[in-house]
């Protein structure tokens, strides 16, 4: 069975592009094993606090918290998005993920022969 990488890349507001794809990920995530990633703004979707209410959006990031449900626990952010954004990668996440050096993200990444991105 083919595994499927889902690659956040996008900050969470501002287009459903990345909503879609998280509900697609968890549509996928019951048949196929999956595993997701998050760098560049990407890293936004999974921060904990966010409050889009301010900007009239609606708050998604908990839906994150199904994959724990679905026993779904390869989750990757990338360290240097997190550096260049100024988070520190100690912070706390929505979700349980690993923080990677980026040529280890990047490596982790291409070990899939599917990547969807948003």
């Amino acid at each position: 069975m083919k595994k499927i990488a889902f690659l956040f890349s996008k900050s969470p507001y501002g287009s459903s592009e990345c909503r879609e794809l998280l509900d697609v990920s968890l549509s996928v995530s019951m048949v196929i094993k999956i595993s997701l990633f998050f760098i560049g703004d990407g890293i936004f979707q999974i921060l904990k606090k966010q409050n889009p209410k301010k900007i009239f959006c609606y708050n998604y990031s908990k839906s994150f918290l199904i994959f724990e449900h679905y026993k779904i626990s390869n989750i990757y952010v990338c360290k240097s998005s997190l550096k260049s954004r100024g988070i520190k990668y100690n912070e706390k996440f929505i979700i349980c993920s690993k923080v990677l050096e980026e040529i280890s993200f990047r490596n982790k990444l291409n070990l899939f022969k599917i990547v969807i991105n948003c």
